[in-house]
């Protein structure tokens, strides 16, 4: 038995087998066309997603930083009407003094007024205090909530230009794979 003898492969043949080739060349470009469309559309999805998560938080930190400017005006409020009913019953247990035992009991009236409107400063003081102190760590929340804002912003942002760089390396690479695709075509149709 002999060696068996290569036969040449007609032009017509060559072609069709080029062409088929070509073919899946085609193929493979839309499948990374495709696959760079998905990714794309997922880092939109992604980004939306993130934008809305940034909008809320700062919705958070803005109703936060409210709630502290409200707190610490219903502390003032609540020292300063205090510091009215001190004032008050100063002039009140004076007077009463005045009335029940002429100048020695306004004297007298006067000295334990002094020593309750004391007593009312201090309990409005004391619970001003409390709710200032409310006040304080709402704002500190918003501080904090508004640094981690502030990240999470200039991370979408780089999201945002590293999913550009992709997309414009995305669009080089196919158009490359064109320009390539494009070649193969002319030349089978040269040959």
């Amino acid at each position: 038995m002999g060696a068996k003898v290569a036969t040449p492969v007609g032009q017509g043949e060559l072609s069709d087998a080029y062409m088929k080739e070509l073919m899946s060349f085609a193929e493979i470009g839309l499948l990374i066309a495709v696959e760079f469309q998905k990714l794309r559309d997922a880092g939109r999805s992604y980004l939306s997603t993130a934008l809305i998560n940034e909008f809320k938080q700062l919705i958070f930190v803005l109703k936060k930083k409210n709630d502290s400017i409200d707190e610490n005006w219903n502390a003032a409020i609540i020292k300063s009407s205090f510091e009215i009913a001190s004032g008050a019953f100063s002039l009140a247990t004076a007077g009463a003094g005045a009335l029940k035992g002429g100048a020695a009991g306004m004297k007298l009236g006067t000295d334990f007024g002094a020593s309750g409107s004391k007593i009312f400063s201090a309990a409005g003081e004391l619970y001003a205090a409390s709710v200032t102190k409310e006040a304080q760590q709402d704002q500190a929340e918003a501080d904090f909530m508004s640094q981690n804002t502030d990240r999470y912003s200039k991370g979408i942002e780089r999201l945002e230009a590293q999913m550009r760089e992709v997309a414009e390396k995305a669009m080089q690479a196919l158009s490359t794979f064109r320009e390539l695709y494009e070649r193969s075509v002319n030349s089978v149709k040269v040959a």
